[in-house]
This record gives C-alpha cells, sequence and structure tokens, in this order.
C-alpha cells in the first residue's frame, strides 16, 4: 500500500489537472471542516451547505494557494469567510421580512395581486370606477386619432 500523499503533493497534482487529488483532499478534511463549520452555525443543513460552498470555493481558487500556510489554514480560513457571509445573508434575509409584516423567518404569503397575508383588501367602488375612467380616456383618444386621420384625407 503506497504512503499517503502530503497535502503539498495532492495540491501540486491537483494544480495539474489530476481531480483525484482533490477528492483525496475532501475524504481528509471534509468532517474536520464540517465540525469547524458547525460550531458558528446552529442549524446543521446550513452548516453542511456552507461546508459544501467552501469545498468548492477551494477547489476553485487551489491555483491561488501559494503554500505560505498549512491547506488547513487556507481551508479554514475559506469557510470561516463563507460562515460570515451566510450570516450576514441570513441577517438581512430575516431583516426584509420582518421588515414586510411577515413573521421572523417566514416569507410573506402573497394572496392576491398586489396583496400581502394579512392585508386588508382594497376592492372598493372606487378603484373599479378609475379602471373605468381609464378605459374611457383611452377610448376618447382612440376617437381624437380616427378624427384627425379623416380631416386628413
Amino acid at each position: 500500500m503506497p504512503a499517503p500523499s502530503t497535502d503539498a503533493q495532492l495540491i501540486s497534482r491537483i494544480k495539474a489537472g489530476d481531480r483525484s487529488a482533490f477528492a483525496d483532499l475532501v475524504d481528509k478534511y471534509q468532517d474536520h471542516l464540517l465540525r469547524f463549520v458547525a460550531r458558528r452555525l446552529p442549524d446543521r443543513s446550513d452548516a453542511e451547505d456552507v461546508a459544501q460552498e467552501t469545498l468548492i470555493r477551494a477547489y476553485c481558487a487551489i491555483d491561488d494557494f501559494r503554500g505560505d500556510a498549512k491547506f488547513t489554514t487556507w481551508l479554514f480560513r475559506i469557510g470561516l469567510n463563507m460562515v460570515t457571509d451566510f450570516k450576514a445573508i441570513e441577517a438581512r434575509r430575516r431583516a426584509v421580512t420582518s421588515g414586510a409584516g411577515g413573521e421572523e423567518g417566514k416569507e410573506p404569503e402573497v394572496v392576491a395581486k398586489g396583496k400581502v397575508e394579512g392585508e386588508e383588501a382594497a376592492a372598493t367602488p372606487a378603484a373599479g370606477e378609475a379602471k373605468g375612467e381609464k378605459k374611457e380616456a383611452g377610448a376618447a383618444k382612440t376617437e381624437k386619432k380616427e378624427v384627425k386621420e379623416e380631416k386628413k384625407k
């Protein structure tokens, strides 16, 4: 059985185009990365998603890894940045959701066009009359155009 490859050897193989070398790194660090992320995010599903995205980002940026630090330091820094980004996005989402009159963490349900759950419908006769007035104004413009065209003839 061959000796396990070091991180530096695996990274060299990845940079040379060997995708299976990255699978070896994933096997080596995935559980540790997930525990690292899960300590910072309360929801296990979110932690799994962020850990997965961290691995994808690391793979895409592997050419930027200079080797000045250990691979795990670089990987976990990416993971920490991803956690920070995730928390910021979630905070904005909660702020928007709670600002829209919905419960925190729950998207407002659209009941009718332009209406949000809990709002009273504004279907009044005045609204209907306004629509009728617009139709009448449109018809009057059409008549004026027809009259002008007839005068030109």
